[in-house]
């Protein structure tokens, strides 16, 4: 028989988290992975002898469910305040919930839930763990880990196979990832080579799944000596960049300023593939309007937003469009890591305009003179893919353009 205990409602308030205690040694985070074990075993066993594996009574939406029998007698075993509902997240497979990497235990929502980690960082803390926590958009832990490998050469390579997916994976297979996994195992942060030694700083999407799958596949590439610490931080960590365009004149630059601040969908660093094009133009035309549709269903007039892409079309301009991918070209040469995140920006066959979007407001874009400045814009899947192209458009226009991209 399996038993899933359940009861989730759809809510915009719904969270997933991950509670890590480090121990002094492994076999006293063992012990306390264990204790959990049997809180959680006796919370299934109870529900499965009163055959209401899945909380089926009738509740209305939003409502909880009392804490059960056994979760009452825990509370008084290690006096803990157990919350006023019962526990709502356990997987009906445990080993989903109970993790052990070195001296660390993880208990993780397998999906998400109601409630918050209180009770679980009480209980680590009561077994004796120095408590961490990640909670989706609240706060997260960041790794920082250094290993070994047999050579400087061996180091390097793998830092240049790797270095591109923790900047902005793009969606694409990590190399850490395992075939049959699925599971968001991205992580953002850098690699870099002392030597050696390869050093990692980074947060995980799920650190649960994606630091153990990561630390297998260092070993698997031959890695040694691996070590890592957590830190608890309020702010997601990452990359920006800043960008600083140096005009002909103010006349360009006012045209630039008021680009990068249009709400408009449709961005002059936004180019349609000329073969496509020519080939079938409703079908570009269809497909910009899909990319951005996500985006339309906050916007009241959408025929407006899909009128916009008609007019983009009708005044491509081929000579344009080749300035902006030679441009393109030469950004790539020169940045070898941005190369296989920014390959779809601009591809040859297809056009995403969602993935185009810059993060532009007043507050972080300046305009003086003839100087353009962009500062700290977001270097996530959509600043990854925009940057290349936002410098190649603004060069066409006979702009000096220079930026950074920097670890935060």
């Amino acid at each position: 028989m399996r038993v899933s205990i359940w009861r989730q409602f759809s809510s915009n308030h719904s969270s997933h988290f991950t509670v890590v205690g480090e121990f002094p040694t492994e076999a006293e985070a063992r012990e306390a992975l264990e204790r959990f074990r049997e809180i959680f075993q006796a919370i299934f066993d109870w529900f499965a002898f009163h055959d209401d594996p899945f909380w089926t009574t009738a509740q209305p939406p939003n409502s909880s469910k009392l804490p059960s029998p056994p979760e009452l007698d825990f509370a008084r075993r290690y006096n803990v305040d157990w919350d006023d509902e019962g526990i709502d997240w356990l997987s009906n497979d445990l080993n989903n919930n109970l993790l052990q990497i070195g001296r660390n235990a993880f208990i993780s929502v397998d999906f998400e839930t109601w409630q918050q980690p209180t009770l679980i960082k009480d209980l680590m803390a009561k077994f004796g763990g120095i408590v961490k926590t990640q909670i989706s958009e609240k706060t997260y832990l960041s790794v920082h880990l250094t290993c070994n490998f047999p050579n400087e050469a061996h180091a390097q390579t793998l830092v240049q196979q790797a270095e591109p997916y923790f900047i902005s994976a793009m969606g694409k297979r990590e190399p850490w990832k395992r075939k049959e996994e699925y599971e968001s195992l991205g992580a953002q942060g850098r690699i870099k080579c002392d030597g050696q030694k390869i050093i990692i700083d980074c947060q995980f999407f799920e650190i649960e799944t994606g630091l153990p799958v990561m630390i297998e596949w260092l070993q698997k590439a031959g890695a040694t000596d691996i070590t890592y610490t957590l830190t608890e931080e309020k702010e997601w960590s990452g990359f920006n960049f800043d960008v600083r365009c140096e005009t002909p004149n103010s006349v360009i630059a006012s045209e630039i300023y008021c680009a990068l601040l249009s709400a408009s969908p449709v961005k002059p660093w936004l180019v349609f593939d000329g073969g496509k094009l020519a080939e079938d133009p409703k079908a570009v035309i269809d497909d910009a309007y899909r990319a951005f549709d996500y985006e339309s269903q906050y916007l009241h007039d959408t025929q407006h937003i899909k009128s916009l892409f008609e007019r983009a079309l009708s005044e491509n301009d081929e000579t344009k469009r080749q300035a902006i991918l030679q441009e393109k070209e030469k950004f790539e040469a020169q940045n070898p890591v941005v190369i296989p995140i920014s390959r779809t920006a601009l591809s040859t066959s297809h056009f995403r305009a969602s993935e185009m979007r810059l993060n532009a407001t007043k507050e972080n874009v300046y305009w003086e003179g003839n100087i353009i400045d962009l500062r700290a814009i977001p270097f996530n899947t959509f600043g990854a893919n925009v940057l290349p192209a936002l410098v190649a458009w603004m060069r066409t226009l006979g702009c000096t353009v220079t930026y950074e991209i920097k670890y935060v």
